[in-house]
């Protein structure tokens, strides 16, 4: 049924439109040639001063109130009457913009096709402010009614009856409670809760599952609690087993399911899922409002600041995270910290932690009684459900002083919430946040069996290689010589009193008893286990992986203490002078200390190789004409680093010179000029292998490496240089999807043949390894009416509406999910999500918002800075070159942001992406840096802080007088460091405060980063509840039959019945045109460039994916949607097709 739904409507649209395509390309001939025959109306199109085309003159004076634009005439023909403000111009050049030649193109006509639509007349007819203000105001106007009643309404300060005056539950089923006078509280059935305001909380036993066992709520007619039959006799309801009727019911028979209701939890997301009515397609009139969303948007943490508040809680001040916090007050000239005085800071006694407890006490100065709490929890969460049917009157009071502790958390919150969020957009866009829902089918149990059966198939191949890698290890030494192999030197031999005469580290390997399991072999071997990379025999860049009890993963460098030059005897044979065999190595355990034998010689050999490829590493630059130069730039390096070494290795006068001699034998070797790169690294001219101590140096200190000493085991002739890891943490398992970019690129690999097959399979299971254990822990359930379809399943994600300091939202699966990848299994979970018959998913991704707002910014404080100062004020879109880019800049002409940042460093435009983002979001040279080594794990650690210089300097600029100053981004900057260092910063478009607790007078300076990186983001969730708020309007106010799915991102995606599905298309780009006037015109322009005016298209799809043409091909999806699954292509739609196909109408007879 689905798949001929989706068919008809992919005919119906290529059918409606089969001409559009051509009137397109027929719209965008140059202008100069439609002018002559252009129909009454024709307008021609507008560009401000430094020729960036604007919206038409009548959407203007529909979102402006007909005021002229700030960035100079309307009138396309009468532009060059008001030149560009010659400080926009100087700036513009000094930054590589070819001003002058988008005013040419603009001039002859080069120019997208004038938008003209009819547009809704705003609310209020004052302005597209005003108009945001009261279409919000009436949507959370019964809401806030309601709200304000459930807060100020009374219980008890002591909370409800204590845990033994709860009275019994008679039966399953909804109760209230009658407290009267003195007699003995009672309970009486009801059908459901009355009222239309609740605290609510529920409560599952984790050994049955997710079915909920009981529920608390306090409304305005007092207290309520249910009951599931499970605790009365009832069978246990597994997951695999949970529908609607195993539910808490919150409406009875003769409830008006559209009355508006409002239901307030701590993490209220986990209590919606155990609501029966939510699970239908129509929503019903029931809000959410959190009040961990309320605390972490008003008074929460950063990450940083709660890893850092929870080790003060535990008294754990020995750890990373604590130095690099001293270490950054030092650095900008602040006081350390001892640990008595850390907890007396501002911020930390003016914050908390999210849970419960504990915003409870910051809230009310009491006591939440947590070590009585934890004791019932328990029951719960390692208890059975006989355990919370024997103390069900005990569990039901913990459960109701959870609501209780809620309501008065929630009491405290309501008083500063319109202080805190003063437009009534933000509670608009919470509330709508709170409703979220993802409908699937069969597909999704489907698409789970076929994910798990590929991941045990590549387990099992994977075992079977490791398998068989240790069995031939355990065979090749069955008689000695482990002791010589670059690998398996280290591991424990021992045979002891076993009678398998199986060495140690393989006799962990079998499944217990070993004598009865040793012919099964190692089947226990895994990828994640430590023997697993020594058994693959894996390399960094050449160098035998090494494994340091202390120091974890790294390689041994060979060069610590032997001198070539004196033939140390403890290293070399006095009569040849090469190097002997092995050397002791001491390991360390909790028994004592035992020696082991390293080697040497043939750890050096295995390296040899490597810094052969290394010496020839000219050979893999650019062959053109910069060959030569380039190559010798990289000598130039490379002789600078073995230089270096020799502060570290501790080599007398002689053997500086022979070093010194290796490195010229090196150069005139590899510095050729035939066309074939010279020969052969001076091989010929030098006895590598003896001299390999000294020379191997070059190779990790050419990384930017860190030496220290090998610790455990302890080997005098090697330094050990840890794994690189993107975090700069020490690095647990180099097999673990950290490294995958490693592996891809050929820097952690073997020379086993098949090692890289195993190593791809590995590859391609991470993210299922990852994500497997939170796909299974959704509940996918049945619709409450089965009538609405059959078959249909509907998903209600647990997510936090402000999930972070930032009001990002956070929910640890759909939110985080990936896009499909051919080489990541299960990576096709987002198309899961699909429409019931009769159904479309409709949706776009906001283009760039982020960038958008910060330019848009960047021009404001461009103005204020530059024309301010002389009384002219001029908003131009564009006056900034970063703005300019974004707006005017073009990716095929290499012009936009990305380019010219991926130009500006020689990184791709992907990579360049990502750190300008990184960069808007404060991230300094370190943090770039190191983005930089993760997309490229070789780059030398120098380069990639002189790139990151490089790019600060050319965007941001360099700081004089408190402000950035000559950067392509400096007014950008400028704007969002002036708002972060405010006393109580606010995003300039909702006015939403940053949260008390990372504020600059409670911080003192600490964490300024994370104060800029609230400005746009928070600002980014300002656009996000105006563009719900639009839509909501829109959608109420022409009847369109569509509700809020999810937003991932910069994406948004709505349910929409078929038959308005193109009405719906119009409405979401009418939104987001309406929130973007609404965004200039907070920064005071009056105008708005038509480039990001209209979403550049719209999905139309039966399933949730990034592109509707994307098959989604993946290990565990090899045939793809349309043949494992049935779904067809979608569409997508621009601006352009929308509105021939709707004739820019949203009624309903468009």
């Amino acid at each position: 049924m689905q798949l001929l739904s989706s068919q008809r409507l992919l005919a119906k649209l290529l059918k409606r439109f089969k001409s559009v395509e051509a009137a397109a390309t027929a719209t965008a001939t140059s202008s100069s040639a439609a002018d002559a025959a252009a129909p009454a109306d024709f307008e021609p199109p507008t560009f401000n001063e430094v020729g960036i085309q604007l919206l038409s003159r009548d959407l203007q004076r529909a979102l402006f109130g007909g005021q002229e634009g700030t960035g100079g005439s309307r009138d396309a023909s009468k532009r060059q009457a008001r030149p560009p403000p010659a400080a926009a111009v100087a700036h513009l050049k000094r930054h590589g913009i070819p001003l002058e030649q988008s005013l040419a193109s603009a001039s002859a006509g080069s120019h997208a096709p004038v938008i003209r639509c009819p547009l809704p007349p705003l609310e209020g007819g004052a302005g597209i402010e005003e108009h945001f203000r009261r279409i919000a105001e009436e949507q959370v106007a019964p809401y806030r009614r309601l709200i304000d009643a459930l807060a100020s309404a009374r219980t008890s300060k002591s909370g409800p009856p204590a845990k033994d005056a709860w009275p019994m539950p008679p039966g399953p089923g909804w109760h209230r409670l009658l407290c009267s006078g003195t007699s003995a509280a009672r309970l009486e059935p009801v059908t459901c809760p009355a009222g239309d305001a609740f605290v609510f909380d529920t409560e599952n036993v984790l050994a049955v599952g997710q079915a909920p066992v009981m529920a608390v709520a306090f409304g305005l007619e007092g207290w309520y609690c249910w009951c599931s039959p499970m605790l009365f006799g009832g069978p246990p309801v597994a997951d695999d087993e949970l529908a609607p009727e195993h539910l808490v019911p919150m409406y009875g028979p003769g409830d008006d399911p559209n009355r508006p209701r409002l239901i307030a939890g701590h993490f209220v997301a986990f209590d919606r899922a155990k609501i029966k009515e939510e699970y239908s397609l129509q929503r019903t009139g029931s809000r959410f409002l959190d009040t961990m969303s309320l605390h972490i948007g008003m008074r929460g943490l950063t990450s940083n600041q709660r890893t850092l508040k929870l080790m003060a809680k535990r008294g754990r001040f020995a750890n990373k995270r604590w130095a690099e916090y001293q270490r950054d007050r030092k650095q900008r000239g602040a006081d350390s910290v001892d640990e008595d005085n850390f907890g007396r800071l501002a911020w930390v006694s003016d914050s908390a932690l999210n849970n419960l407890a504990d915003v409870f006490a910051l809230c009310t100065g009491e006591d939440a009684e947590a070590d009585a709490k934890l004791e019932l929890r328990d029951y719960f969460v390692s208890g059975s459900l006989a355990d919370v049917r024997d103390r069900l009157r005990k569990m039901l009071a913990y459960c109701a002083r959870d609501v209780w502790m809620t309501h008065r958390v929630l009491a405290r919150q309501w008083k500063d919430f319109d202080k805190h969020f003063p437009s009534p957009v933000t509670l608009g866009g919470l509330l709508e946040m709170g409703s979220v829902l993802l409908p699937t089918n069969s597909s999704w149990n489907k698409y789970r069996r076929l994910s798990q059966t590929v991941y045990d198939r590549l387990q099992d191949g994977q075992r079977q290689t490791l398998q068989r890698l240790a069995d031939e290890a355990v065979k090749k030494f069955a008689n000695g010589g482990h002791e010589l192999d670059p690998w398996l030197w280290d591991l424990d031999w021992s045979v002891g009193k076993s009678k398998t005469g199986l060495p140690k580290w393989y006799r962990d390997l079998v499944p217990k008893p070993v004598e009865k399991n040793a012919a099964q072999g190692a089947s226990l071997i895994t990828a994640q286990m430590r023997v697993a990379p020594k058994l693959l025999r894996l390399t960094w860049r050449g160098f035998p992986l090494h494994h340091d009890s202390e120091l974890k993963w790294g390689r041994l460098v060979p060069g610590r203490n032997p001198s070539p030059a004196e033939a140390d005897p403890r290293y070399f044979n006095p009569n040849n002078g090469r190097l002997l065999s092995d050397q002791p190595a001491i390991k360390t355990v909790a028994a004592g200390s035992s020696e082991l034998r390293f080697p040497l010689a043939a750890y050096c050999r295995a390296c040899l190789p490597s810094l052969l490829r290394c010496l020839r590493q000219h050979e893999l630059l650019d062959q053109q004409q910069q060959r030569r130069r380039q190559r010798q730039a990289w000598w130039r390096r490379f002789r600078a680093d073995l230089a270096g070494s020799l502060r570290m290795l501790p080599v007398d006068e002689i053997g500086r010179a022979e070093l010194e001699a290796a490195l010229t034998a090196m150069e005139s070797g590899a510095a050729g000029d035939d066309g074939e790169g010279g020969r052969e690294a001076g091989k010929e001219e030098y006895d590598w292998e003896r001299h390999l101590p000294c020379a191997l140096t070059a190779t990790p200190l050419a990384e930017g490496a860190a030496f220290k000493r090998a610790a455990n085991p302890s080997i005098d002739a090697c330094w050990f240089c840890a794994l690189p890891h993107p975090q700069g943490t020490s690095v647990g398992n180099p097999l673990s999807k950290s490294f995958l970019a490693a592996i891809d690129a050929g820097l952690l690999c073997s020379d086993r043949p098949e090692v890289g097959e195993l190593l791809r399979m590995h590859a391609r299971c991470t993210y299922w390894q990852g994500a497997s254990k939170r796909v299974n822990s959704q509940l996918a359930l049945p619709l409450v009416h089965g009538g609405e379809g059959g078959g249909i399943r509907l998903i209600l994600p647990q997510v936090v509406a402000m999930g972070t300091v930032s009001r990002r939202a956070v929910e640890p699966l759909w939110l985080t999910a990936s896009n499909a990848r051919p080489d990541r299994l299960g990576s096709e979970l987002k198309a899961m999500v699909q429409p019931p018959p009769g159904y479309r998913l409709v949706g776009a991704d906001v283009d760039s918002q982020e960038l958008w707002i910060a330019s848009m910014a960047g021009d404001a404080e461009f103005d204020d800075d530059a024309g301010g100062g002389n009384g002219e004020r001029r908003r131009i879109h564009g006056a900034t070159a970063v703005s300019w880019m974004s707006l005017r800049g073009s990716k095929a002409e290499g012009t936009d942001l990305h380019s010219v940042s991926a130009r500006l460093i020689n990184v791709s435009r992907e990579h360049a992406k990502v750190l300008n983002y990184a960069r808007f979001y404060g991230s300094g040279a370190g943090n770039i840096a190191k983005l930089l080594c993760q997309f490229d794990p070789g780059i030398d650690k120098q380069l990639a802080m002189d790139k990151a210089r490089k790019l600060l300097r050319e965007t941001k600029g360099s700081r004089s007088g408190g402000v950035w100053r000559g950067g392509s981004e400096s007014f950008l900057f400028n704007h969002m460091e002036r708002i972060a260092g405010l006393q109580s910063p606010r995003t300039p478009f909702l006015g939403a405060a940053l949260s008390c607790a990372l504020r600059a007078g409670s911080t003192g300076g600490d964490f300024a980063t994370s104060r800029i990186n609230w400005v746009i983001q928070s600002s980014a969730v300002d656009y996000l509840h105006c563009l719900l708020v639009a839509c909501r309007w829109l959608t109420a106010k022409y009847g369109i039959d569509a509700r809020f799915a999810i937003s991932i991102h910069d994406e948004v995606r709505y349910l929409v019945r078929d038959s308005d599905t193109m009405r719906f298309a119009l409405a979401l780009q009418l939104a987001n045109l309406l929130t973007r006037a609404f965004f200039a015109s907070r920064l005071g322009f009056r105008d708005l460039p038509q480039s990001v005016a209209f979403f550049s298209g719209v999905d139309i799809d039966s399933c949730m994916r990034k592109d509707p043409l994307d098959d989604c091909v993946t290990p565990s999806n090899s045939a793809g949607l349309r043949l494992e699954y049935g779904i067809e292509p979608g569409v997508t739609l621009d601006i352009e097709k929308i509105l021939q196909a709707t004739g820019g109408r949203l009624d309903k007879s468009a």
